[in-house]
């Protein structure tokens, strides 16, 4: 038994030793990590995951796979990808076939209507794996969160789409990119994203950028509910 306790203390020992050398280490790569940019697929499934959508939006999703064609019929219309299919499995984009790892992810975030392809290209390509930016991911989130739905630029109001003056981006008063002050504006009223001088609406959102607009949310959510 003393035999035991010797050895069951010498490894307690060894491996705080080894936390001492190596913690800074691993640290860092955590760091590393969170400073990474996130592709389009990844951030979709990052966003999904954390409000639990597949579950959440069950039923619509159900309905919409039992009549796709009815449920994609404006998505169709929008597109320029003339081989959308509906069986034997969903192919809404010509770069995101169902071996694709985040195929799931996407389709379901397409049924919901918080992402579509590139709309001005040739065949309507989604491409998940090019950086998302920290305005397209902060759109997705306020969507996923039902706080802010789309709308297109005829529906929005003179105050909607005039600039805030929370931040100094010069893309914020570009007239090509009329949704930015909206989504922006009610994450900064609500306290989503921290304010300060830029925001940097189309930089490549990191990971840790993304989770902290995701947590700041996922809060909000849970004391206004």
């Amino acid at each position: 038994m003393n035999r035991d306790k010797k050895y069951i203390a010498w490894v307690i020992l060894l491996l705080s030793f080894l936390a001492t050398i190596f913690g800074p280490t691993i640290t860092l790569a955590r760091t590393e990590s969170l400073m990474r940019p996130v592709s389009r697929g990844e951030a979709t499934y990052l966003i999904l995951n954390k409000f639990d959508l597949k579950n959440k939006k069950r039923a619509f999703l159900n309905a919409c796979a039992e009549r796709p064609a009815e449920c994609f019929f404006v998505f169709t219309a929008m597109s320029d990808f003339d081989d959308i299919a509906f069986e034997p499995f969903l192919k809404l984009y010509p770069d995101v076939t169902e071996k694709y790892r985040y195929y799931s992810a996407i389709i379901m975030a397409s049924m919901l209507g918080l992402i579509h392809g590139y709309m001005d290209e040739e065949k309507t390509p989604f491409k998940p794996e090019i950086v998302m930016t920290r305005i397209q991911v902060l759109k997705v989130i306020l969507g996923a969160a039902d706080l802010l739905r789309w709308k297109e630029r005829f529906e929005l109001s003179p105050a909607e789409l005039e600039k805030n003056d929370t931040f100094a981006d010069e893309a914020l008063s570009n007239p090509e990119k009329w949704w930015y002050p909206r989504y922006l504006d009610f994450a900064v009223i609500h306290g989503l994203v921290p304010e300060g001088d830029l925001f940097r609406p189309d930089e490549p959102v990191t990971l840790g950028e993304l989770m902290q607009i995701l947590d700041s949310t996922q809060n909000y959510l849970a004391e206004n509910n």
